[in-house]
């Protein structure tokens, strides 16, 4: 049983970690970009503020690169309320499936090199589509991205 917040944030930060210890120009725009802002606001006398961390574009990158290579939460699990066929299989009502979300976030039919850590790839690419799914959709979004995001960036 995963525990939101408690569990898969700190297995973010430290994935996030590992993954910009093995890519230093990344780990370099994100020291700059995040330094940038901190001047920025000691200037002003601002405290930093949520919005503040999650307008950091590459922070932001690297959070949802980290998202998708990890892989922090497995998939879910959906019960069928109809009989569906998917892509020649039928799924008789009432069986459950499993969305395996690591066969998604590492198809190469969806990403470049899949299995490299490439922040940029997210630059001008949306996170809102079918293919990133770390938090779930519709209906059943996790209402802590936007917290997770935040804990992460800080």
């Amino acid at each position: 049983l995963m525990i939101p917040g408690e569990d898969s944030v700190p297995v973010l930060i430290t994935l996030a970690i590992k993954y910009l210890s093995d890519c230093p120009a990344a780990l370099q725009q994100l020291r700059e970009e995040n330094m940038k802002l901190k001047r920025l606001k000691d200037q002003l006398g601002e405290p930093l503020n949520w919005n503040n961390y999650l307008s950091l574009p590459f922070t932001q990158n690297v959070i949802t690169e980290t998202l998708r290579m990890g892989n922090i939460i497995t998939g879910v699990m959906r019960k069928a309320m109809k009989d569906i066929e998917i892509k020649g299989y039928l799924i008789p009502k009432g069986w459950c499936a499993f969305a395996y979300f690591r066969s998604v976030h590492l198809d190469e039919n969806l990403y470049d090199w899949p299995y490299q850590f490439n922040p940029w790839r997210w630059q001008d690419r949306d996170t809102s589509n079918c293919s990133f799914t770390p938090f779930g959709g519709g209906q059943r979004l996790c209402p802590g991205l936007d917290l997770a995001r935040l804990e992460a960036s800080i």
